[in-house]
Parts: C-alpha cells; structure tokens; sequence
C-alpha cells in the first residue's frame, strides 16, 4: 500500500507529468464533458488497466466536476457483480474444506493452489510447483477476479487466499465483497501438520509449521484490528512438538 501510494506520489510530482500536463491544459483549456475551464488532466484509459501515462492521445483536460463524477463511475464499475466472500487463513486453516461445504453448484470458487496445480505437470502440489509457474497463476486469478465485476450466470464466488495483505483486503471490501477469517489456534494447526499426509516427514512438519508461525507474525501486525488481535493472542501460547508420523 505505501509503496503504490508513493510511487503514484512520485509520478504526479515528476517534471516530465508536470510539463505534459501544463502542455494538455494549454491545447485543451475546457473541459471535454461541459466545456467549463479545465482544472484536471484525466487518462481517458486508466493507468491501473494499461493506460499509457505519458501518451497525449490518452489525456483529456476536464473540469473537477466532471472529473469526480468520472473517477465515482469507474469506482461503480470496479465493484462485484455477484456476491464475492474472500476466505482467509494460514496454511492448514481448512479454508478449501470450508469452502467445499458452503459452496453451491453455481458457485466460483478461485484458489491459487489448484491453479498452480492445473497449469504444472500435475506430480506436486500448489505449495511446492516450481516458483516459475507463479506469475502465471497469479494472472490467471487475477483475471477471473476481474471477471467478476461483469454480470454472469455465477451465484456466489468464494477467493481463497493465505497471502491476502491488508491493502487487497480493503480493496476487497470496497468493491462489496465479504471476509471471512479461517485462524484455527496454532495448537489446532500443528494437530492437523502431524496428521496430514503432506507433511508426513519431520522436516516436512519443521517447514510447515515454520511457514505457520510465520504467517501469524505478520497477521500480528495487520491493521484489521480482528486478525491483529488473533494473531497476537495465539503467538503467546506455546506450539506442542512436532509429533513422528504414525502408521
């Protein structure tokens, strides 16, 4: 979030924006929508969809009326379409299990891990498919997100995610979707690494329960006060060992 924040600061701050601007508001002093003076350069396509910053033939000049109306449009546009709930946990939380349960026929259901898995060969999970396959799953969620917010047949969606940042969360919420927190206790989730057969060796479980414990050190300082508070709460208590897989 700080880092987009400053890099939109520093761009419109740049002497090459400043002077394309100045040259736009002095060929085209009016705003295009009423022909009021014209106070805002605006991309006609919006840098965030592949909008060029520095094309001229992509800046219209407009008045900050006409302006504020176009950005509230655009804001409505972003928003779901269908109602959109984005699961949240660590690993071993049983976000995909919870969601098997609750989600109906109709349902889009969008979880990097099985897209990992569906573009790879098909031998790993989505936990340990070779790093360069990442960007590609990660356009690929993208991309169906982004469908989400034009109309279609799908009743709900459900986005399970382990890496959601508060940044994606908010932006989540102001596009009316929902959240829904899966952070069983950390004793609860070493239950479940001893148990399950994808962490059936020790070193495994170390990993596993490292990438956990991980997780609830960065959720502890989450500016959503309900994640933050269960992250910290769990982070006091003590993990039981690593347990021997049992046949």
């Amino acid at each position: 979030q700080d880092a987009q924040a400053q890099e939109r600061y520093e761009f419109y701050k740049s002497k090459r924006w400043r002077s394309l601007r100045k040259l736009q508001l002095a060929e085209q002093p009016l705003c295009v929508i009423c022909g009021a003076p014209a106070r805002v350069v605006d991309h006609i396509e919006r840098i965030a969809e592949g909008g060029d910053r520095y094309d001229q033939a992509n800046l219209q000049s407009m008045c900050d009326r006409c302006h504020n109306k176009k950005r509230s449009e655009e804001s409505r546009a972003d928003n779901y379409k269908v109602p959109t709930m984005l699961i949240i946990g660590p690993p071993f939380a049983g976000k995909t299990s919870y969601t098997k349960e609750v989600a109906g026929v109709r349902d889009l259901v969008v979880d990097l891990d099985r897209i990992m898995e569906a573009i790879s060969n098909g031998k790993e999970s989505g936990h340990h498919t070779d790093r360069c396959l990442l960007p590609f799953a990660l356009e690929a969620r993208d991309a169906i997100i982004k469908r989400l917010t034009r109309r279609s047949d799908v009743g709900r969606a459900w986005l399970i995610t382990t890496s959601a940042t508060d940044e994606e969360v908010i932006q989540h919420k102001a596009k009316g979707g929902t959240v829904q927190l899966m952070m069983p206790t950390l004793t609860e989730i070493a239950r479940r690494i001893n148990a399950s057969e994808r962490a059936s060796r020790p070193w495994e479980q170390t990993s596993w329960r490292q990438s956990v414990r991980e997780w609830f050190r960065v959720r502890a300082n989450s500016e959503i006060p309900q994640m933050r508070g269960m992250a910290l709460m769990d982070l006091g208590k003590p993990e039981p060992e690593s347990q021997p897989p049992t046949d």
